[in-house]
């Protein structure tokens, strides 16, 4: 990737209103022992990622396990598999390759005020399995962090399909 100079830096948010929210969410969930539906959210972050990388918006499970590889901490292309299975079982609906579940859910909200992070996230669970999926939810928003942070917030593909989404209610 290329040095980021002064003037990109200023072209470019630093952050965005509705990827924030939507990794707030999972987050609120994670914080209310809503293990299941943040794992929904969370598992459809690679597909919103790699759409918002593409002037159709569109995603595939190689891309996501693609994304999850470059993306995730200690990623294998097997648990990359795992989690793109996981992903199509909790609803990825990617209808002619569009993530449309995923990308509606990530919309702009009206009156939507900047997303707090809850103060903490419990990992903790009363089993095990909770536990691997409050792991697995960390590790997508981490990697979905450092994504926006790294390549999203520097192209102007992602920032037109964001503005795209912004506009269309």
């Amino acid at each position: 990737m290329e040095a980021v100079t002064l003037d990109a830096a200023m072209k470019f948010p630093t952050r965005s209103k509705m990827f924030d929210a939507y990794l707030a969410d999972v987050e609120a969930l994670l914080a209310g022992n809503k293990f299941e539906a943040a794992q929904n959210l969370a598992l459809a972050l690679p597909h919103i990622a790699v759409a918002l990388t593409d002037d159709q918006l569109q995603s595939s499970c190689q891309a996501f396990r693609t994304w999850c590889i470059t993306w995730v901490r200690e990623m294998t292309e097997e648990l990359a598999q795992e989690w793109c299975s996981l992903a199509a079982d909790c609803g990825a609906d990617l209808s002619q390759g569009v993530p449309f579940a995923a990308l509606q859910s990530l919309r702009l909200r009206r009156r939507m005020r900047d997303p707090r992070s809850p103060a903490s996230v419990a990992i903790a669970g009363p089993d095990a399995d909770q536990q691997v999926v409050a792991s697995r939810c960390q590790a997508l928003l981490r990697a979905a962090r450092s994504w926006y942070a790294t390549e999203g917030r520097h192209s102007g593909m992602v920032e037109k399909n964001l503005a795209r989404l912004g506009v269309l209610r």
